[in-house]
């Protein structure tokens, strides 16, 4: 059986404190479910030709969080062919219309991505869109 663990955190726009209790590495799941956000699809495979799949993703917002392990070891994701690996694939999820959020796992544990989502999800002032008008000298419009 996998070892009981126990989070407390603050949702700065619940203002509430949270005492969740954890089995393994259900972690983006139990705290999604604890403040009311979507849950989560794990393992989800966003690119129509490549084999990549993003940690957690919530396809209908097209937000995926990014788990990066190996930060202070030179794990995989540090090593020179893991890094541009992970940049054609984050760059690739961002033509595609996804928004990446990249957390080490202490990070994901301290709850920092909980109002980086929240934000990202409910708050719409930092998305671009494109006006269908064009400018005489070809330039987008930005609304």
């Amino acid at each position: 059986m996998a070892a009981l663990k126990s989070i407390s955190f603050i949702v700065s726009p619940l203002e509430q404190n949270y005492t969740i209790l954890i089995i393994g590495c259900q972690v983006v799941e139990q705290i999604c479910e604890a403040v009311g956000l979507p849950t989560p699809v794990k393992e989800h495979r966003f690119h129509p030709q490549r084999r990549w799949r993003f940690d957690y993703a919530w396809p209908e917002h097209r937000i995926a969080i990014e788990i990066e392990g190996g930060a202070w070891i030179y794990g995989r994701h540090n090593r020179a062919k893991g890094f541009v690996n992970d940049m054609e694939k984050y760059n690739a999820a961002v033509m595609l219309g996804w928004r990446v959020l990249r957390y080490t796992p202490e990070q994901i544990k301290a709850g920092k991505w909980v109002d980086d989502l929240t934000k990202l999800m409910y708050h719409h002032s930092h998305e671009r869109r494109t006006d269908d008008r064009q400018a005489t000298d070809g330039t987008l419009f930005c609304v």
